[in-house]
């Protein structure tokens, strides 16, 4: 064979393996990730839509991302806040071939929640909370085996369970009668929790705390919604973390600084659940108490379970 001939044959195969070894990962090398950040389609902060007579208006303005290695330590300068109000939300951090990762992001309302001990993240207690409607929470935490560049979506979904409570029209005008019309509602919440991990998805609780307890106050807002295809006005609404099972409750309802029961109105073993909306309607302020309470898989379907 020719020495002419000999390289017409090992040059296309020269070529060939310089061309392979373009292609193949190089492990440590960092690579954009990219994430499309989207919120579930009611949650789109334009939005309003009537649910069960509510209408439900988003309010969280902030997503805050960040990448988390294998053993659970933040990797530093990948931390992101996203405006929720802009569209398209995109986060893309350069990350190691051959390393996984989890990224992990949340939803909120700017002032609502302390982030400081990301990913654990609290409510704002203390006279610098905001009103209870701004604690509507959104979360994802996505595991990622990093191979190449590449692009992902991720849809937060809901952290918080809500519980609102309601009164009939003809149990509103007694009390209104009596000069007593409902301006706040507080609610003690046994089994309630204010803290959770974004990475683990799980609610925290104080050392040695074995039933967490919230007292939350809401303005009696009187906004109208619907049970088992019946109106009633809402007197309190509250957002809160949980592991779900049932908790128990307290209320007191108020008119200015006054009691309007002279009591609180205890409620136990009521079910709630992460993006879970429980309604508690009924006659409650004035009168014998007589109550129904209504399940709903998320909050922006008809899809009910009424007990």
């Amino acid at each position: 064979m020719t020495m002419k001939r000999l390289l017409y044959i090992l040059l296309p195969l020269l070529f060939a393996a310089c061309s392979n070894d373009e292609s193949v990962p190089v492990v440590g090398e960092t690579v954009t990730v990219t994430v499309g950040v989207a919120l579930p389609q009611a949650a789109v902060p334009t939005a309003k839509i009537s649910t069960r007579g509510e209408t439900y208006t988003q309010v969280v303005d902030k997503v805050l991302c960040a990448v988390f290695d294998k053993d659970g330590n933040e990797v530093e300068n990948l931390r992101e806040t996203l405006d929720a109000t802009a569209a398209p939300m995109v986060y893309s951090p350069r990350l190691a071939i051959g390393q996984t990762y989890n990224v992990v992001f949340f939803a909120y309302k700017e002032g609502a929640y302390n982030i400081s001990e990301f990913p654990e993240v609290s409510r704002v207690t203390g006279s610098t909370a905001p009103a209870e409607k701004y604690f509507e929470a959104f979360s994802a935490s996505r595991s990622i085996t990093v191979d190449k560049a590449q692009n992902l979506s991720v849809t937060l979904k809901r952290t918080v369970a809500k519980i609102h409570i309601g009164t009939t029209t003809e149990d509103l005008t007694a009390a209104e009668a009596l000069g007593m019309k409902p301006t706040a509602t507080t609610a003690t919440i046994k089994g309630a929790f204010g803290t959770y991990n974004v990475l683990t998805r799980q609610p925290v609780s104080e050392e040695n705390d074995t039933q967490p307890e919230l007292v939350l106050t809401s303005k009696a807002d009187l906004g109208t919604f619907s049970v088992g295809g019946t109106e009633y006005w809402r007197l309190g609404a509250y957002y809160f973390f949980t592991d779900g099972g049932n908790v128990d409750l307290s209320f007191d309802f108020k008119a200015g600084d006054n009691s309007i029961r002279g009591s609180l109105l205890d409620i136990t073993g009521i079910p709630v659940g992460r993006n879970v909306l429980t309604s508690i309607a009924g006659e409650i302020l004035t009168g014998t108490v007589n109550y129904t309470v209504e399940l709903s898989n998320t909050f922006n379907e008809d899809k009910q379970q009424i007990i």
